[in-house]
């Protein structure tokens, strides 16, 4: 029950800590999420994700599908991504994990 209760309270921080965050941010926190759960393909030019669209992945950030667009325009500019029709690329995974500031380990 303790763990149950450290758990949720977690859950409870990261929720509140989101809402401060910027859209590129929770962006980048959802395209992590993605990868942890191993459903992408690797290839020479990157690791790519297909079958999600950017209505899905503004779901999962939890910003709007406009947001997405302009963040990935953004990620495309610099080379971190690449898009195409209901897939991504990520080329540059270490550019995605240092915006995310991810943390491997929660606090609790």
């Amino acid at each position: 029950m303790t763990r149950r209760l450290a758990k949720r309270v977690r859950e409870l921080g990261e929720v509140q800590e989101e809402s401060f965050l910027t859209n590129e941010r929770r962006l980048a926190r959802a395209i992590l999420r993605i990868i942890d759960s191993g459903i992408g393909t690797e290839s020479g030019s990157g690791l790519t994700i297909a079958g999600l669209s950017q209505s899905d992945l503004a779901d999962l950030a939890r910003i709007s599908r406009e947001a997405v667009s302009g963040v990935l325009k953004e990620f495309k500019d610099r080379g971190t991504v690449s898009t195409g029709r209901e897939r991504f690329t990520i080329h540059d995974t270490a550019a995605i994990e240092a915006l995310a500031m991810r943390r491997d380990r929660p606090l609790i």
